[in-house]
């Protein structure tokens, strides 16, 4: 291990760094002045008159001169000493792993990633957005649902295709119950975010809906849940059924669906520090893919009802 000595304070140090910022402080500088300030005074001497007159003819002789001043070796104490054993003591072994910024100290790394990466305060803030988006979602869900009975008394209801989910599945697990069960329950595989970012990137909303509705067969397969708690009988997809503590009802808000993606999506951010960003739109396009997988023909209902009827007829 080599130790860097700066003789003129008294300092040592095993770290290139650390003697670098004594050679800048002022302790240092101000020695540096007191020694420069004595060194003239020497020179001072050396050239007064009233010492010694020397012959110009002759050669100049000093007795000063040949001996050795104690301070010149030293040369420049600002410039770090050179040693062949110096590169390793550089080595940075130590990345942030956020920006993978090196550092050659672990506790330098540590305060980087605490007090000044730019890269995690950034990724800090996307977190705290998602969940103030949660937030707003809850929020919203529970806003709407006196606006939603009122919606739905403006239809008409096909009584078949609710009669028939309250007698052959009352025992359907509700919607909120799947959605805390998924989040608490289960752990979204690293694979299969990769798979989900993948599909983004080169399939767009379609091919993440598609995933959706896969990894959301998978998640029931492995809870032992018989069907998914969401029925889309309605063609103009303008609403759907969801399983809650009354029953089955009709839903014509998305904002349990909504809540599932983001849970997914803040999931990968959090996991690989890749984040999808949905807009509105696309967020529409992926519910409407759900609504699809999980129609009529998802639970065998399709030789039970009349395919004549329609399922909302809107009131004039």
């Amino acid at each position: 291990m080599v130790l860097h000595t700066c003789e003129l304070c008294n300092f040592s140090s095993r770290f290139t760094t650390n003697y670098n910022s004594h050679c800048m402080s002022i302790k240092h500088l101000r020695s540096l002045d007191k020694i420069e300030n004595e060194k003239s005074k020497v020179d001072d001497s050396q050239m007064n008159p009233i010492e010694p007159q020397m012959n110009p003819i002759e050669p100049q002789m000093n007795p000063i001169e040949p001996q050795m001043n104690p301070i010149e070796p030293q040369k420049n104490p600002i410039e770090p000493q050179k040693n062949p054993i110096e590169p390793e003591l550089n080595t940075h072994d130590y990345k942030c792993q956020y920006c993978k910024k090196s550092f050659s100290t672990n506790s330098h790394m540590r305060r980087h990633e605490r007090k000044t990466c730019k890269t995690k305060l950034k990724l800090e803030d996307e977190v705290n957005k998602l969940k103030s988006e949660n937030e707003k979602l809850k929020n919203k869900s529970t806003m709407n649902t006196t606006t939603n009975n009122i919606q739905i008394n403006t239809y008409i209801k096909n009584d078949k295709v609710l009669n028939y989910l309250n007698s052959n599945y009352p025992e359907a697990i509700e919607m909120d119950s799947f959605i805390y069960r998924l989040k608490n329950d289960t752990s979204l595989p690293r694979e299969m975010m990769d798979c989900f970012v993948m599909c983004y990137n080169n399939g767009g909303t379609d091919s993440f809906g598609s995933t959706l509705v896969k990894y959301l067969n998978q998640i029931c397969k492995q809870l032992d849940i018989n069907i998914f708690p969401l029925c889309c009988s309605d063609t103009n997809l303008r609403s759907h059924k969801e399983k809650n503590n009354v029953g089955w009802e009709t839903v014509i808000d998305t904002t349990k669906i909504e809540e599932i993606i983001n849970h997914i999506v803040t999931d990968i951010f959090l996991e690989t520090g890749n984040m999808i960003h949905l807009d509105a739109k696309e967020r529409k396009k992926i519910c409407n893919i759900v609504k699809k997988s999980y129609g009529l023909s998802s639970l065998e209902m399709i030789e039970n009802l009349d395919k004549s009827n329609e399922i909302y007829i809107p009131i004039e």
